[in-house]
Formats: structure tokens, sequence, C-alpha cells
């Protein structure tokens, strides 16, 4: 997971039977999909309790530990994140004004993680596992004037500061709450561009968020756990 050190500290909770709501909640309905198409379980309910007792018996965890080493990665990070490089520097997004943020443009935020180095925007680009951004607010939360909407987590001042500006940019700021919606996965194979108008479509028409999630590899790569979910 590409980011700060404490967003890629989330996902190593979620395999340990503990993690925020929102990330938990997303992966267990990944994860359900993913053992109904490979026909390991014939409902999401069965699909879900089977992957809560994996988070909570260990094996998730000792999966996690098996697929890092088979990548030369180092194991130990699984239980032990300090092992993970961390950014020298920790910029707040300060909110200019109080309300309920009304929305944050992720694909804002996405650009702005690539130009801090987080991602590529060539594919010779390094990337550097230690910058990223931590959201404190997402849509729905009240907001206090002056306080952290978020935080840039850079290794250079200008990228850091450049970062900022952009982030801040990707929150809107109002008056009225508006609540998070429904949470819709789709794992059909679709354009991006269409899945980005459909996304805008249903945001603005009732309020849904849609994740576009296509599985490669099809049935028998599920099956033979080789199959990816990406959203």
């Amino acid at each position: 997971d590409r980011g700060p050190f404490q967003v890629r500290v989330e996902p190593l909770e979620v395999v340990h039977g503990r993690g925020p709501a929102d990330l938990v909640e997303i992966t267990l309905a990944l994860g359900a999909q993913m053992l109904r198409l490979g026909g390991l379980a014939t409902t999401v309910v069965r699909a879900r309790a089977m992957l809560e007792r994996l988070r909570q018996d260990g094996s998730a965890a000792r999966k996690l530990r098996e697929i890092i080493a088979a990548q030369g990665g180092d194991p130990r990070v699984v239980d032990q994140p300090d092992f993970m490089p961390r950014a020298s520097i920790v910029l707040p997004v300060i909110a200019k004004r109080g309300g309920w943020v009304t929305e944050v443009d992720a694909r804002e935020v996405g650009l702005a993680s690539v130009a801090l180095g987080a991602g590529r925007a060539r594919i010779e680009d390094r990337v550097d596992p230690s910058v990223g951004f931590v959201l404190h607010k997402k849509r729905g939360d009240r907001v206090a004037s002056g306080e952290a909407l978020a935080e840039v987590h850079a290794n250079d001042v200008e990228r850091g500061a450049a970062a900022v500006a952009r982030v801040a940019r990707a929150y809107r700021v109002g008056a009225t709450r508006r609540s998070p919606g429904k949470l819709v996965v789709d794992f059909s194979s679709i354009a991006p561009d269409c899945a980005r108008d459909l996304a805008a479509r249903l945001e603005k028409a009732c309020g849904m968020r849609w994740i576009d999630s296509p599985v490669s590899g099809g049935v028998s790569f599920v099956r033979a756990s080789a199959a990816t979910s990406r959203a």
C-alpha cells in the first residue's frame, strides 16, 4: 500500500482482526464476492463469516507474511510495522472555514499523491513508499475552522507544500451535512472514463458512492487463488 506510515498500518490492522470500520467493510465486501466467485462460499453471509474467522484466528496475517516473503519482502512488517520507512516532513491541511465536509475529490487527491512521489506519472519514475496522505475528515464529517482536514507526509519541502495546496482544493466544506450514502461495488470490466462518469452521475443523482473494482483472471483464477480485485 503506497502512502505514509499510518496509512500502510491500516491494512495490517485489518488482517489482525482490527482496523477502521470503513476499510474493514470494503475488505469484507470485496473478499466475500471473491469467495463466491471461486465457489468457496454459497452466500455473502457465509463468505463474510469465513473472512472474519480468518482475520480473528491469525490465518489472514499468516498468509500475508507468506505473500510478502514470496516477493522478497520482510514479513516482519506484518507484526512490527516500525520496520517500514517514514517520511521526514508532516504538514497539516487546514480547513479555512467551519461546516460539514460535502465532498473530497478522490481523483485530485490521487493526482496529488503522484506529484508527491507516492505513485508514478511514467513507468520509469521511482516510488517513495514513505510519502502520501492521511485524511482525517471524510464526507459527512463536521470540521471547525482551523482544524486539520488531512496530513501530507513528504520528504521534500516544495513538493509537500504543493501537495498541501492541492489536497486543500480537493475538499469542499458546506453549511449542510451530506450523509455518506450507500456504497456500491461493481466487479464488471468497463473503461475507466466510463466508470468515472457513472460514479459522478450516481453521486450527483442520489449521493451513492460507486467503486469500480474489476476482477482479473475469471472464475478459474479465483479458484486457483490467483485472481485480483482492484478498487
